[in-house]
C-alpha cells in the first residue's frame, strides 16, 4: 500500500513538473480576416493563365507550422477566446507568369494577450511553380511558408520584443477577445 502511494505521488509531481514546464512557454491565438477564407484571389494573367485561390487556409497551415514550437499552444481566434499572444497575420499573394513564380507577402503583427502590440514585421516568400498545375495550390501553401518562417525568424531576432513578453508572462494581464485585434486600424 505504501509503495502505491509512493508511485502515485511520483507520478503527480511528474505531471506537476511537465506542466511546470508547459506554462513556460506562452499561449497563442491567430487572427486572420476571415473575407482571407471567403473570398478567393485571382492569380495569373486572365483569362488564359489564370487561378482562384483562397488564402486563408494556406497562410493558416503555414503560421501554425511555425509558430508551434515557439508556443504552447496554437490556434485559431474564435473570436471570443483571450491568449497570451495573438498574432494578427494579413496575407497577400501574387503570381509572376513570366517566370513562373508565385510571390507571397505576410505583415504579422504580434499583440500581448491585454492588446498592446509588441511587434510588427514584414516578409516575403518566393516559389516557382506553373498556374495551371495539379499542385498550384501546394506552390501557393509552401510560399506561404517561407513568408512565415521569416516572420518567426525576425521575431525571435528582436530581443526587445522577447523582452516585452518575458516581463507581461511575469505579470498577471487581462486577455481581451481576439476578434478585437481585427478592429484595430491599419498602422
Amino acid at each position: 500500500m505504501k509503495r502505491w502511494i509512493a508511485c502515485v505521488a511520483a507520478l503527480l509531481g511528474l505531471l506537476a513538473a511537465d506542466l511546470a514546464m508547459a506554462e513556460d512557454k506562452p499561449e497563442a491565438l491567430i487572427y486572420i480576416s476571415p473575407q482571407e477564407f471567403n473570398h478567393e484571389v485571382r492569380l495569373g494573367v486572365p483569362p488564359y493563365f489564370s487561378r482562384w485561390v483562397l488564402k486563408g487556409p494556406a497562410v493558416e497551415a503555414a503560421a501554425r507550422e511555425t509558430l508551434s514550437p515557439n508556443f504552447s499552444s496554437v490556434a485559431l481566434c474564435d473570436g471570443v477566446s483571450g491568449a497570451d499572444v495573438l498574432v494578427r497575420v494579413r496575407p497577400n499573394i501574387t503570381y509572376n507568369p513570366g517566370i513562373k513564380r508565385y510571390y507571397a507577402q505576410i505583415k504579422a503583427q504580434f499583440h500581448l494577450g491585454s492588446g498592446k502590440q509588441f511587434g510588427a514585421y514584414k516578409a516575403t516568400g518566393e516559389v516557382e511553380g506553373a498556374i495551371d498545375s495539379a499542385y498550384a495550390d501546394q506552390a501557393v501553401k509552401q510560399a506561404f511558408s517561407l513568408a512565415m518562417q521569416d516572420i518567426v525568424r525576425q521575431f525571435l531576432a528582436d530581443t526587445a520584443a522577447q523582452q516585452t513578453l518575458t516581463a507581461a508572462l511575469g505579470q498577471h494581464q487581462t486577455k481581451v477577445p481576439c476578434a478585437l485585434i481585427g478592429a484595430i486600424p491599419n498602422p
